[in-house]
């Protein structure tokens, strides 16, 4: 296997599933030693999205008969990093076609962002349609980025929050926010960081955050975007 000598730990790999007949390229990480971690139904399993996980398997099946390209990028985490990333969502099965795809993962554990390189092609052409290619695409950035994997930055979530509680006003959010105690359940939200009581909270269904003040009174809400930059504000 001459051909693994030019991949290198932490590449992405795309193999082109064209010669297959589909319509895209198959994605991974290759982690080393001939593996490559992707998300796909595992080999011999029926190929449908319920069945589709996050696994190691060999870079033979993987490849599956098609021609691999390796796809480098300028700039994102080290080649170690890359691997530790995909490691740590092993046996994730959360497989969506469109928002979390096996594309989105490798991209993610590259970069760090959520999103498909395959699928930006596609809301390229979408935008030129003019205003309701423009809908279309706000419309499914918003439901990719409440795909994404829970905010990793923790220092930053740490600072933020406690910029926040050490302020007598803070800034209004970027969209109407009615200012209401609410049921801090841990049924349908997790608790992704809490600093002097104020909370970053994360549904379990919609996937979108929310901050809490030590009273229960919501700030603000949204897309894990929209509370990245709310907590820039607040820090710049």
């Amino acid at each position: 296997m001459n051909e693994l000598k030019k991949i290198e730990k932490g590449d992405i790999l795309w193999a082109d599933r064209r010669s297959k007949g589909l319509p895209f390229d198959h994605c991974g990480i290759y982690e080393g030693n001939g593996n490559v971690i992707h998300y796909a139904a595992p080999d011999g399993i029926e190929i449908k999205q319920k069945n589709a996980i996050i696994h190691r398997t060999t870079y033979e099946i993987f490849k599956d008969g098609c021609k691999v390209k390796i796809y480098r990028l300028s700039k994102g985490y080290s080649p170690e990093e890359t691997v530790q990333r995909a490691r740590s969502r092993l046996n994730e099965k959360d497989y969506n076609f469109t928002l979390n795809n096996c594309d989105h993962f490798a991209t993610w554990c590259k970069t760090g962002e959520h999103l498909s390189l395959q699928v930006n092609q596609i809301k390229k052409i979408m935008s030129s349609f003019g205003v309701f290619g423009d809908i279309f695409v706000s419309i499914y950035e918003a439901m990719e980025d409440n795909m994404a994997p829970n905010m990793e930055n923790v220092e930053f979530i740490r600072n933020g929050l406690n910029a926040l509680s050490e302020l007598k006003k803070y800034p209004e959010p970027p969209h109407l926010n009615i200012k209401i105690q609410v049921i801090d359940g841990e049924v349908f939200w997790k608790n992704i960081e809490i600093v002097n009581g104020w909370k970053l909270q994360r549904n379990n269904i919609s996937k979108h955050y929310r901050i809490l003040n030590p009273h229960k009174i919501r700030i603000v809400y949204g897309s894990r975007k929209k509370i990245e930059e709310y907590l820039n504000d607040i820090l710049s």
